[in-house]
């Protein structure tokens, strides 16, 4: 996957050049010497019953960035979507981009996958990237691809800790093992406003998708609650909360 991830931040040109400090997810802080003139498509399956919210804040990211053009589908294998989820990447009004002028297309297909969300970057010869936290892990380094260089090992660690956390805890633990998780969350976030450094991090993004498909938003201990709000007063956050149902 390592591969992949270089190959494509070494092709795509983002709209502005800015110096990439410490990991983070914020979308004004990509700082790789990328080449223009290449479209990359990336194809994401997921399920329409375990929505992955996490893309949507990515995108909200992503589209400051890089030209994105974005579709959505539907699966044979589905009967039927909501409206909202149909709608996934919203546009916002703003006029959508012709193929040609775009860097990075996101085609979403709603299929009735039963291990989580995969993605494909290389359709007709890569193994996919099979779970929501991967596919997040994956994005993210497109918005900051000095994530793995970065110096403080610390942060980068507690990051993984929480990504594994939301996929393996939150999502597909047993109820016991749930429960447990969020008293951790709880744990750690009397700590601080955020689960890994001073601002909001792909470990934010994981935990606040994770929590709200497995419904562990509601009625969660006061530093989840506080948290859920602070990431609530997050443009990228607020306009992803439109589809959580």
């Amino acid at each position: 996957m390592e591969t992949d991830v270089a190959s494509l931040t070494s092709k795509i040109q983002p709209t502005a050049q800015v110096k990439t400090p410490a990991p983070s997810t914020s979308a004004s802080q990509s700082s790789s010497n990328l080449v223009s003139g290449c479209l990359h498509d990336v194809v994401i399956y997921a399920n329409p019953n375990n929505p992955p919210y996490s893309l949507l804040v990515l995108y909200e990211q992503l589209k400051q960035q890089f030209r994105c053009i974005t579709k959505v589908h539907m699966h044979s294998s589905i009967s039927s979507v909501p409206d909202k989820l149909l709608g996934y990447f919203n546009q916002n009004g703003s006029q959508p981009l012709q193929r040609m002028e775009a860097q990075l297309s996101i085609t979403l297909i709603w299929k009735n996958v039963s291990q989580g969300p995969e993605m494909k970057i290389l359709a007709n010869c890569q193994t996919p990237i099979q779970g929501e936290v991967n596919i997040l892990r994956y994005l993210s380094r497109l918005l900051t691809p000095a994530y793995d260089a970065s110096d403080d090992i610390i942060t980068v660690a507690n990051i993984d800790n929480f990504l594994d956390l939301a996929s393996s805890t939150l999502l597909k633990g047993s109820s016991k093992e749930k429960a447990a998780g969020v008293r951790s969350l709880n744990s750690a976030l009397g700590r601080g406003m955020w689960l890994a450094g001073n601002s909001p991090t792909v470990a934010d993004i994981a935990v606040w998708s994770a929590l709200h498909q497995t419904n562990l938003a509601k009625g969660a201990p006061s530093n989840v609650q506080k948290w859920l709000k602070s990431c609530a007063a997050q443009s990228d956050f607020r306009t992803a909360l439109s589809a959580v149902a």
